[in-house]
């Protein structure tokens, strides 16, 4: 069998990071547009927790 050329998607709350590896070696990571940082992302419990709150998260996302 050849070598198996693949991508790893990183998550987190506030950013994603894009890293091309071949077969157990990671060869590094990807710059074209990551690392992704997520603008809506927060720290302040109330604009999380509360039904209001999540409107205005999804509302300012989806209307950015």
């Amino acid at each position: 069998l050849g070598s198996v050329d693949y991508h790893v998607l990183v998550l987190s709350r506030d950013k994603a990071h894009l890293f091309h590896a071949v077969d157990d070696r990671l060869l590094g990571e990807l710059k074209g547009g990551f690392p992704f940082e997520n603008k809506y992302w927060t720290s302040n419990a109330d604009l999380v927790t509360t039904s209001k709150g999540q409107d205005n998260q999804a509302r300012q996302y989806y209307l950015a």
